[in-house]
C-alpha cells in the first residue's frame, strides 16, 4: 500500500517541464497546432490569480517594479484619462500542451506585445518565459 502511495504522489507531483523549444512552438512557429481555449480579456473581472499573474507580466519588462495590484490592472488596461480600456490593452491566453495549463499574458504599450507566460496550476503559477517587444525570453 506503502508503495502503490509513493508511485501516485510521484506520478502526479511531477512538473511539467516546458523546454524553451516547446514554448517557441507554441508561441512563436507558424506551424503550431496549439491554440487558445480561452481568452480572459474582461477588464475589471479578472480572477485574483489572474490579477497577480497580470503584477508579474507588467513588471517582467523591467520598467516597472513593485507595483500594487491596482497600478497593474492600469497599466494592463491602457487606462487613461479618456478610457478604462485602452486600444492597447492585455489578454490572458490559456493553452493546453502537454498536460498542462499554460497562460499567455500581454500586453501592447507602443503596440508592441509585452508580458510573460506562466504554467498555471490550481491556485498557482510558475513563470517560465518573458516577451519582450514581442520576442521569447525563457528562462
Amino acid at each position: 500500500m506503502k508503495l502503490a502511495t509513493l508511485v501516485f504522489f510521484f506520478l502526479f507531483t511531477q512538473a511539467f517541464a516546458a523546454t524553451c523549444e516547446d514554448l517557441e512552438y507554441i508561441y512563436e512557429s507558424e506551424e503550431t497546432t496549439v491554440k487558445p481555449f480561452r481568452v480572459a480579456d474582461t477588464h475589471g473581472k479578472f480572477s485574483a490569480l489572474e490579477q497577480q499573474m497580470i503584477k508579474v507580466a507588467v513588471e517582467s519588462d523591467g520598467y516597472y517594479r513593485d507595483l500594487s495590484i491596482k497600478e497593474a490592472l492600469e497599466i494592463f488596461a491602457d487606462k487613461n484619462q479618456w478610457h478604462d480600456v485602452g486600444y492597447n490593452s492585455g489578454s490572458i491566453f490559456y493553452s493546453r500542451y502537454k498536460g498542462a495549463v499554460l497562460a499567455k499574458v500581454v500586453y501592447y504599450p507602443g503596440d508592441n506585445e509585452y508580458g510573460a507566460i506562466f504554467q498555471v496550476r490550481s491556485g498557482s503559477f510558475k513563470k517560465l518565459a518573458e516577451v519582450h517587444d514581442g520576442d521569447l525570453g525563457c528562462l
